[in-house]
């Protein structure tokens, strides 16, 4: 195993064993002592791919990030035409969300504050511009194509559609503590959302 090859399996090694303790005992609990234990290391190699705790989260998220936009190239590609593109999108972001027990977990933990250490990367504004003018642009094609509402604010809806997936942060309040499950909570917020957003109003499976 070259050197190159081998820093990267320990470096993805370090990246799972983080996620999952991220997810088990929180930020504050969750210490480079006991990840380089688990992960079988010494600290001073976990310096080497990682300068802090904070470094780590967010390369987690980064990581998470990377594997979703994969798995959502994947299912636009299957989408044919601009409404069913947004619908295929809205699915997929609140499915992504709700399946990440990552940040259900570390929404309430204030150590972490985890969508404030995104929000000051230098490029998330840039990424965050660049996902309103995609979104944006789908409306407008969808509107073109005369599957959407010629009078859809594009200037705000982008943002609306998009704060929908936080709603998954807290599937305790949105599921009733369970007796909804999160999958028929998707599905009837996405047809609640698409007969707003079709022409007519219709939604058809």
């Amino acid at each position: 195993m070259s050197k190159n090859t081998e820093r990267d399996s320990r470096e993805t090694r370090i990246l799972s064993m983080a996620k999952r303790h991220f997810e088990t005992y929180g930020y504050k609990k969750t210490t480079i002592d006991g990840l380089v234990q688990a992960v079988g290391i010494a600290k001073g190699t976990f310096f080497l791919h990682f300068k802090s705790k904070e470094a780590l989260l967010l390369a987690v998220y980064a990581k998470i990030r990377d594997e979703a936009m994969q798995d959502y190239l994947k299912v636009m590609q299957t989408a044919s035409g601009p409404a069913q593109k947004v619908e295929s999108l809205l699915r997929f972001a609140l499915e992504q969300l709700a399946k990440q027990p990552l940040f259900q977990k570390l929404e309430n933990d204030p150590e972490a504050d985890l969508f404030r250490r995104i929000l000051d990367l230098p490029d998330s504004q840039a990424e965050l511009d660049q996902a309103l003018a995609m979104l944006r642009n789908l409306l407008q094609a969808g509107i073109d194509a005369g599957e959407l509402r010629p009078d859809l604010d594009l200037e705000v809806l982008p943002y609306i559609l998009g704060s929908l997936k936080f709603l998954m942060l807290h599937p305790e309040m949105i599921s009733g503590d369970g007796r909804l499950p999160i999958s028929r909570y998707i599905d009837g917020l996405v047809q609640l959302t698409m007969q707003g957003l079709l022409k007519g109003g219709s939604h058809h499976d």
